[in-house]
């Protein structure tokens, strides 16, 4: 890791600390250069992601059971299990937010392994780490546009960026739970229900059939 930092890598990936180990020469050193870290919360065994697999909620969520295939399912439920002793989210959580207060940028990412699930997952961890809910959401839009070198089209609302964004049903600011809580997908000047992908704007169309 350090001979990437050195090497003058601009991204790095993954998390800085494994078990609870400590890497602080890292750490100074990312806030000391402003190296933006793509902070994966969520990778592997790691942390978050077999917790979460370990949620009876998340087979009987229905947009779940709407978007992935039965047997996807069924691999997730019955190869996922982790020892409350080797979970790991808060401190590897509370390290990327030491990096983000001291200068550093921390941006979110999930790496696909559970698609569009995975990134809340990675949003409620760092919740767990200590991430006040504003912090947490820059960290996964604003950080990310910028590290893309996209900022001056996507990452924010403002006048003249690109007005692809959702419509929650509740707030994420008082609980980063609430990401998860989508009304609308707004895309392309399309307006789709999040939980169906219907089309409702500028015309109604229906989402297409999947094979399951």
């Amino acid at each position: 890791m350090l001979d990437a930092l050195m090497a003058h890598f601009h991204r790095l990936e993954r998390i800085l600390r494994r078990r609870g180990q400590s890497r602080e020469d890292a750490e100074d050193l990312i806030q000391e250069t402003f190296l933006r870290v793509k902070q994966y919360l969520d990778k592997g065994n790691e942390i978050r992601e077999p917790e979460a697999y370990q949620d009876d909620a998340l087979y009987d969520d229905a947009k779940v059971r709407r978007f992935f295939p039965p047997p996807v399912l069924d691999r997730r439920r019955a190869s996922q299990w982790t020892p409350s002793d080797e979970r790991y989210t808060r401190a590897q959580a509370a390290a990327a937010l030491a990096i983000a207060r001291a200068g550093g940028e921390v941006c979110v990412g999930s790496h696909g392994n559970f698609a569009g699930v995975g990134f809340h997952w990675n949003l409620r961890a760092m919740q767990e780490g200590g991430w006040q809910p504003m912090e947490a959401l820059r960290a996964a839009t604003m950080c990310g546009a910028r590290g893309m070198g996209l900022a001056q089209d996507i990452g924010s609302l403002e006048p003249a960026k690109l007005a692809d964004l959702l419509v929650l049903n509740a707030n994420p600011l008082e609980d980063l739970r609430h990401s998860a809580a989508l009304r609308y997908v707004i895309k392309n000047g399309f307006v789709y229900e999040a939980d169906t992908l219907r089309m409702i704007w500028p015309e109604v169309r229906e989402a297409p059939r999947f094979w399951w």
